[in-house]
């Protein structure tokens, strides 16, 4: 039996405690292992063995209103949204109710010719438009499920059924004086009011959910395939094959992720790595899925198709990110999952209350059952529901068109309280390659500098050495030719020598020098005491020229380490590389905590000591050989490279690997914490102050009361509040936190 993992969309979502209720019912029901419902993205995912029988539990689920669509990766959810012309019809028919409620109208009829005209227009919203609450209703009943929905359909049903009642038998209310109102304008009011917010909360996530649909857009539809014998042939992006040759023209797509066989061009790849500029791209240079080709025209090998596209990885990272929940969110779900068997509680008691102890017996039954209703509709906890996901939503979509890519709002958590961050050295604070951090050449009548450059050039080019191709990295320039050398040797473990018209070079260690006898240390250079290798150059037997090869420190990480020095986490040190090179880099870093020569197992034993102490502590490492003390930190960051980057090993992922980017990750995380408990706070304390004013427990002393319908208006503003909030933290974000990378 096999494990298998599958998206679905979901429709009939109206709040927090229905993506609580499918989440509870999926995993009751057996095989399923594991299930995640979003109210935001109006997805889940769910994950179950191989032999459970899902269609029981999707015929279960549809009973309680709830439609699961499966959706492949990267697919797009198709959503449609018609709240706003259901708002124009409830609204234009509550206008009629007004007019015949409370404005000119109310006395151009007798009363119960007026109250069955309000029937007349009532029925059409309350019916049609207003089903979907009273479906809910049907399920409260039948199922003992509540949500939100359930709510209105309570609210909105009382006001209609009383209302019925009355006008029905006019007569006999009439003679044991009932009540003298009926509540058709509520009813109609309060459905109109509801999908008038479900409009801007549909636009407002839609909104939140840009940067996720920014990812959907970049993929390519087709592919021009090139065959064995040249013919072009333009194919579906499904059916491309690793191994399959490509040509793509300027202007286009480039289909999938491979290696340049042929041409050069500049790509656009800002929405993958975060990176402003277009990128050179020639033979044997990666190029990813998604990005879009220049001026010029590219043969490309497919390597990775399909999902193991950088470009599947991450929209499949960043739309399981959006289905992780933090802890505090866990809190916000369970109190949403029992918060509308309480409201429900409350109003009844309100009810009660208000029938048995208002001291105008003739308006108590009219009292008591608006005072049930505005509790009823106002105690939704739709912004409850939104307050966590939707300020995920938007966090990790613009982090991850900025190259950070995080794996959900669990991550935001626990990246906002950190103390402590353990850096690895090689790959994460340096470049983890060779560069030529130091160069000199010796005045000679044989050759001029410029020359000489270009004879060096043109040796290491024809070897595979990694310090060969640091110095060929660091000489080439644009109007820099190369000559192929007359003669060409590879001297294992010493270096290489070529013959280049009459002159002989050799190019290697210090070693390959003393076996040539050549007087490399009384040649006027000092290379006494660097770091790094030494790579020595002679011509016709002297010494011309060296090099000095080491890993160099990435360009933003002294400023990355402090500001995260400023945010209050302090930065230790622990490499696996030799001490005093440790200690080296440590000073330049400004870091005061460093261990040097520490194996994997040791890091991840420092990390535990230094948890025990009480402090949280954040593991940045390339994702490799750090993946013990990735996995044992609170937090584990990696630092990745394109293609290569294992993104789902981490809680976060740097794309482009610089340390910055990982101060704004921490500065990211504070700010998305602070969105959260703004968006909480205000959920509740708007139903915590709210609830008893509906309810009508300050009319006694101050005369303060909620119509039912300004209830209503209340309740959708609620949502909008937090909606408008998560979509500031876009802003923040965008101009406050992530660099303008320009």
């Amino acid at each position: 039996m096999s494990t298998l993992t599958q998206r679905y969309q979901v429709k009939g979502m109206s709040c927090a405690s229905c993506a609580a209720t499918i989440e509870k019912e999926s995993k009751q029901f057996p095989l399923v292992k594991k299930a995640q419902v979003n109210f935001a993205t109006e997805s889940a995912t769910i994950e179950y063995n191989d032999q459970a029988d899902l269609a029981r539990l999707f015929t279960s689920l549809k009973e309680r209103g709830f439609e699961l669509t499966p959706m492949g990766r990267g697919e797009k959810p198709q959503t449609e949204d018609h709240s706003g012309k259901k708002f124009l019809f409830a609204f234009i028919f509550s206008l009629g109710l007004f007019w015949f409620a409370m404005g000119p109208g109310m006395h151009a009829f007798e009363e119960r010719t007026n109250w069955w005209i309000q029937l007349a227009l009532a029925t059409p919203i309350w019916i049609g438009v207003g089903w979907p609450f009273q479906k809910a209703v049907w399920l409260l009943f039948r199922r003992g499920v509540a949500n939100m929905h359930t709510l209105i359909g309570l609210g909105t049903g009382a006001a209609y059924l009383f209302s019925v009642f009355m006008t029905v038998f006019y007569d006999f209310t009439k003679a044991h004086n009932l009540a003298e109102t009926v509540y058709f304008e509520a009813a109609g009011f309060i459905i109109s009011f509801v999908y008038l917010g479900q409009f801007f909360e549909h636009k407002a996530r839609r909104r939140a959910r840009q940067a996720m649909d920014a990812l959907f857009t970049l993929s390519a539809k087709e592919a021009t395939i090139v065959d064995a014998d040249g013919v072009e042939k333009k194919i579906p992006l499904s059916e491309v094959k690793v191994g399959d040759k490509m040509i793509v023209r300027p202007g286009e797509k480039i289909p999938v992720d491979g290696n340049v066989l042929q041409g050069i061009s500049s790509v656009e790849e800002s929405l993958m790595t975060g990176e402003p500029l277009p990128v050179t791209k020639q033979k044997s240079d990666w190029v990813y899925g998604g990005t879009l080709n220049g001026e010029g025209t590219l043969i490309i090998r497919a390597k990775k198709v399909g999902s193991e596209t950088f470009l599947a990885q991450m929209m499949s990272f960043v739309e399981d990110a959006q289905l992780k929940k933090p802890e505090i969110q866990r809190y916000a779900d369970r109190i949403s999952s029992i918060f509308v068997p309480i409201v429900i509680g409350i109003s009844l008691l309100t009810f009660l209350a208000w029938y048995f102890l208002a001291t105008d017996q003739s308006h108590s039954l009219a009292f008591a059952l608006s005072s049930m209703i505005a509790v009823l509709v106002i105690a939704c906890p739709c912004a409850l529901g939104l307050a966590t996901p939707t300020a995920v939503v938007v966090s990790t979509g613009v982090a991850s068109l900025r190259g950070l890519l995080i794996s959900g709002g669990e991550a935001i958590e626990k990246a906002s309280d950190i103390n402590i961050v353990v850096l690895d050295k090689t790959g994460t604070l340096t470049h983890g390659k060779p560069f030529v951090v130091e160069s000199e050449f010796i005045e000679t009548d044989v050759i001029v500098e410029e020359e000489l450059q270009r004879d060096i050039l043109s040796i290491e080019n024809y070897s595979e050495h990694p310090l060969s191709k640091a110095i060929v990295q660091f000489l080439q320039a644009p109007n820099r030719g190369m000559i192929d050398p007359d003669q060409f040797e590879i001297l294992p473990g010493l270096g290489l020598k070529a013959q280049i018209a009459e002159k002989s070079y050799l190019i290697g260690s210090e070693r390959l020098m003393q076996e040539h006898k050549i007087d490399y240390k009384n040649a006027g250079i000092h290379f006494e005491g660097k770091s790094g290798s030494l790579a020595f150059v002679s011509l016709n037997q002297k010494l011309v020229a060296y090099f000095l090869i080491n890993d160099k420190l990435k360009e933003d990480a002294v400023l990355g380490l402090q500001k995260m020095k400023e945010l209050g986490i302090e930065p230790w040190l622990v490499s696996g590389d030799r001490k005093a090179e440790v200690e080296r880099v440590a000073k330049l870093l400004g870091i005061e905590k460093f261990h040097g020569e520490v194996l994997p197992l040791g890091k991840a034993e420092l990390i535990e000591k230094i948890q025990k102490t009480g402090l949280r502590v954040a593991m940045m490492g390339d994702g490799v050989n750090d993946a013990l003390a990735l996995s044992k930190a609170n937090l584990s960051i990696a630092m990745g490279t394109g293609s290569d980057v294992a993104i789902e090993a981490s809680d976060v992922t740097l794309v482009k690997g610089e340390v910055m980017t990982a101060y704004e990750f921490f500065k990211l995380a504070r700010e998305t914490m602070k969105v959260i408990k703004q968006n909480l706070f205000l959920s509740f304390v708007y139903n915590t102050l709210c609830i008893p004013l509906a309810a009508g427990v300050f009319y006694p002393w101050l005369g303060w009361l909620m119509p039912p319908a300004f209830a209503s208006a209340a309740m959708g503003l609620s949502s909008l509040s937090v909606l408008t909030n998560s979509l500031r933290l876009k802003y923040v974000l965008s101009n406050h936190v992530l660099r303008r990378r320009s």
